[in-house]
């Protein structure tokens, strides 16, 4: 499936390789629908206590239906999703989760799976110099690592994440910063710099807030939509400026870019 609105290719041909950047999510973005995402890499590996992967388990067969329920009111949503990182942050601490820890999973750079094409498109936006920020509510210190793993060194690099803090023993004691969750992108998007365009990509409809200040007709946006998610394809067909199914990669939107671009 691929749903373009007229709009679409009036804004791609606006973009030259000077005057535009990109922001994108992570989780079930940049990885495939079916890949773990960051908060769940820890779960099930032997790393910490069996008894962390039962209480992990535990919240989050509480708090992912309440994420994922259109009834909840959103005050009552943004309150239990904060709840939720809070907890499972609570369990790090509780367990010793360790910086050696990171580097032990994620030296395994399988344990996440990139969407098709990103890597190519990556390199693209890395060869031309094109600014990249990535705005995630998952675990900044993992998907960095992630990336690293996977060759993705990338000098013109933003992020806004939850980054994990430690103490002289490396292990967890908080967050750095302010939490970010799915609801709540809007408090921490990318503000309008020297660039005048932006190419947005995400797979939630909230993820279309990652940036601000922008003019609407300034903001090319693109969503990939999971099975779980199809429910709400008017949604994204309403706010998003073209819609990819989940089993589509990166192709598409390479080539889009690649042919205004190049030419």
């Amino acid at each position: 499936m691929i749903f373009r609105k007229d709009t679409y290719y009036d804004k791609l041909n606006k973009f030259t390789k000077n005057n535009f950047e990109v922001v994108m999510d992570f989780d079930r973005t940049i990885t495939t629908d079916d890949s773990l995402p960051t908060w769940a890499t820890i779960n099930g590996r032997g790393i910490l206590p069996k008894e962390y992967d039962f209480e992990r388990n535990s919240l989050y067969s509480y708090y992912r239906p309440i994420e994922l329920d259109s009834e909840v009111d959103e005050v009552v949503k943004m309150v239990a999703m904060e709840d939720w990182l809070n907890k499972h942050l609570d369990l790090f601490k509780k367990y010793e989760l360790n910086k050696e820890h990171i580097l032990d999973i994620y030296s395994d750079k399988d344990i996440m799976t990139f969407r098709k094409d990103f890597l190519d498109f990556f390199k693209y936006l890395d060869n031309n110099n094109i600014k990249l920020d990535i705005l995630s509510a998952g675990i900044g210190d993992f998907f960095l690592k992630f990336l690293e793993m996977n060759g993705c060194s990338f000098v013109n690099l933003d992020v806004k994440s939850n980054f994990l803090n430690f103490d002289r023993n490396g292990n967890v004691i908080g967050f750095k910063g302010p939490l970010i969750h799915a609801l709540n992108k809007h408090d921490f998007a990318f503000k309008k710099d020297d660039k005048e365009y932006v190419l947005l990509i995400g797979d939630q409809v909230s993820d279309i807030m990652m940036v601000d200040g922008y003019n609407k007709d300034n903001i090319l946006s693109i969503a990939f939509v999971s099975d779980s998610n199809m429910g709400e394809i008017e949604s994204y067909k309403d706010v998003y400026d073209m819609v990819l199914s989940s089993e589509q990669g990166f192709n598409h939107i390479l080539n889009d870019l690649k042919g205004v671009i190049d030419k």
